[in-house]
């Protein structure tokens, strides 16, 4: 059997036909020996990296490296790192933690892995609405309007009013009628063609008022002298402006004659 495998052997050799050569495509499996192992985890402890095996949640790692839109794993281990700094906690060994596959699991994984509300999570972290403020400017807007013009004393004591009627009635409790109930208000929205209902709050009662007028009579009182009469408008003064054009218009026969129409061409041929 050994000499006829030699024959085969020598007779490929002889006909001019290369011998068949290995697939160099695939890469030889590295085979780390222990202290192969030891370079590699110290040369791993010198450039500050680490590897860390997690097993079967490694998809879940992917997904939220893709929901968070993290190039890289370093950046999503320290993103999540960031996340975790707290206060050292108490020793409890009786606290029990959630059971696997329970539904508070299920529920907090289904939180924790929506994509949809990971991307706006740095909105969410601290609950950064402006719902208040926007009602506050609106309240402001009762009394100083945008289409008149203040000076920067009159706009400033009518924004404190503003600010004190705000907090004065901002927590005032619901109405409540003769049966017992909750009174409600319907509004029309033009714009969305629907109604909407409000909950009804108490009437404004402007305890603050009385207060404040007494500390204006009392200033009034204890002032050497009082405010002129009558005080010329400075050239940088809002109300000088106006809420329309400080030019005078000039008449409307001037206008017609003056002004291009379209078609104005056509019709005088």
């Amino acid at each position: 059997m050994d000499s006829a495998k030699n024959k085969k052997r020598a007779a490929s050799s002889t006909s001019g036909t290369p011998a068949q050569t290995p697939n160099k495509s695939k890469k030889p499996r590295r085979v780390y020996s222990s202290a192969g192992k030891r370079a590699k985890l110290e040369y791993d402890r010198r450039r500050q990296r680490t590897r860390i095996n997690i097993g079967p949640a490694f998809e879940e790692w992917k997904m939220l490296r893709k929901s968070l839109r993290m190039k890289t794993h370093p950046q999503l281990a320290s993103f999540l790192l960031k996340r975790c700094f707290h206060a050292p906690l108490a020793e409890n060994p009786d606290k029990e933690l959630i059971p696997h596959g329970s539904a508070a699991h299920v529920a907090l994984s289904r939180i924790v892995l929506n994509q949809r509300w990971l991307k706006d999570i740095e909105k969410l972290l601290t609950f950064r609405t402006t719902a208040e403020l926007e009602s506050f400017q609106n309240h402001i807007l009762m009394y100083a309007g945008k289409r008149f013009a203040f000076s920067f004393g009159v706009y400033e004591a009518r924004t404190l009013l503003a600010a004190l009627d705000y907090n004065h009635h901002n927590h005032r409790p619901v109405h409540v009628n003769i049966k017992g109930q909750v009174s409600h208000k319907r509004v029309y929205n033009k714009k969305s063609q629907r109604y909407s209902v409000h909950t009804v709050k108490e009437t404004k009662d402007y305890g603050y008022i009385p207060e404040l007028q007494t500390r204006i009579l009392e200033k009034r009182l204890s002032s050497a002298g009082g405010l002129p009469k009558r005080r010329s408008i400075q050239a940088d003064d809002p109300r000088a402006l106006g809420p329309l054009s400080g030019i005078s218009p000039p008449p409307t026969a001037e206008l017609v004659q003056t002004q291009q129409r379209r078609g104005q061409d056509l019709c005088d041929t």
